[in-house]
């Protein structure tokens, strides 16, 4: 994937690098983040993994909207689902929009964090990140 040219992607200080996460915004409070992990949960789809995403949501925060739709990313199908949410105790109304492939199960994940009066922009960014994905395969030493 390309991150666009005045965009910075940061890994977490501590810990093993799965992804990374892009600041669009300090204030108001806007990024994407960019992940992979393996998953040892039994339903290993998209939809099942934003299911149990929602019911995290549900557990402290206010789920206003969701809507799913199917995508493929470089020909992987998978799912993208654009969420609003309120979090306890904020005014703020926040969108989510995830997309979530999942390949030898592994799942791979964007996710933009935004506001509707920045969204409009904001998806401009993950769009193109989108279209530039390619899967590759790994090589090095430890491959055969």
């Amino acid at each position: 994937m390309t991150i666009p040219q005045q965009l910075t992607a940061y890994t977490p200080a501590g810990g093993p690098a799965r992804g990374f996460g892009i600041v669009l915004s300090w204030m108001p409070r806007a990024y994407l983040r960019v992940d992979a992990a393996y998953d040892v949960y039994y339903d290993i789809t998209a939809d099942g993994i934003h299911r149990r995403d929602l019911n995290a949501i549900r557990l402290h925060d206010d789920l206003l909207a969701d809507q799913p739709a199917s995508l493929n990313l470089d020909r992987t199908s998978g799912g993208r689902y654009l969420t609003r949410v309120q979090c306890a105790g904020d005014a703020h109304v926040y969108i989510h929009d995830d997309v979530i492939v999942v390949r030898n199960r592994e799942i791979y994940r964007l996710d933009l964090q935004s506001l509707p009066e920045r969204y409009a922009s904001d998806v401009k960014v993950l769009d193109a990140m989108l279209r530039s994905w390619r899967w590759l395969a790994v090589r090095g030493p430890y491959v055969k």
